[in-house]
């Protein structure tokens, strides 16, 4: 997956958050750390591990919380990030397969269009797609990102 496709779902998810926070009456601030660029490698690893900690940790607590305050859009929000995520964990597992030698052939030496739903920042890899596998979003409205 190009760092450009998850840069971008981030972005969504990010975007779709504050959005919720908006409507509490809150403002979303950030704070943006520099990154410790590594290995190709390396980096997949520590990509995996965010996008692992964030499904296991980080999305579940925030579901449970918004549920608990009955607020439907960060709900959505937070649900649509952890389904996404998943997609962001397949793939960054599969491009770090032939790196460990695991499987030498894959997709991650070819040139390829991903496919990024502008609501919700899943993300696919086929062509064959006819739309956004969670929101069902139309495939002509996904970015193509190359």
């Amino acid at each position: 997956m190009p760092a450009c496709s998850a840069l971008g779902s981030e972005q969504i998810h990010a975007n779709n958050q504050a959005r919720a926070i908006r409507q509490l009456g809150g403002e979303a601030t950030a704070q943006i750390e520099p990154m410790n660029v590594r290995s190709t490698l390396e980096n997949l690893r520590t990509a995996l591990g965010g996008e692992n900690f964030e499904i296991n940790t980080v999305h579940p607590a925030f579901i449970e919380e918004t549920r608990a305050h009955i607020n439907a859009t960060a709900a959505r929000s937070f649900d649509w990030a952890l389904e996404a995520e998943r997609t962001h964990t397949r793939l960054f597992a599969e491009a770090i397969s032939p790196m460990d030698g695991a499987h030498p052939k894959s997709w991650v030496g070819e040139a390829r269009d991903f496919y990024v739903c502008p609501v919700c920042a899943t993300t696919a890899e086929r062509d064959n797609i006819e739309n956004c596998t969670i929101r069902t979003t139309a495939l002509e409205r996904l970015e193509v990102i190359r």
